[in-house]
């Protein structure tokens, strides 16, 4: 199996894509603490990835019948 290397860069890109988003998430999550209750960042947090997830879904055409 031969390694392709646009595949391989695109793959470290989206792994320090990653890191940086998580590591955002971590500075902005102890300046908005200061601000916001827990509970009420933690129901944003999870609606703005549902909100992401199902556009990415949208994107890719997923199909969601399990039946």
């Amino acid at each position: 199996m031969k390694n392709n290397p646009k595949s391989d860069l695109t793959a470290y890109l989206l792994l320090a894509l990653v890191s940086i988003v998580w590591g955002g998430t971590f500075i902005a999550g102890r300046v908005i603490s200061a601000e916001i209750d827990g509970l009420l960042l933690a129901t944003l947090r999870f609606v703005i990835a549902t909100i992401c997830l199902l556009f990415i879904l949208f994107l890719t055409k997923f199909n969601l019948a399990f039946f």
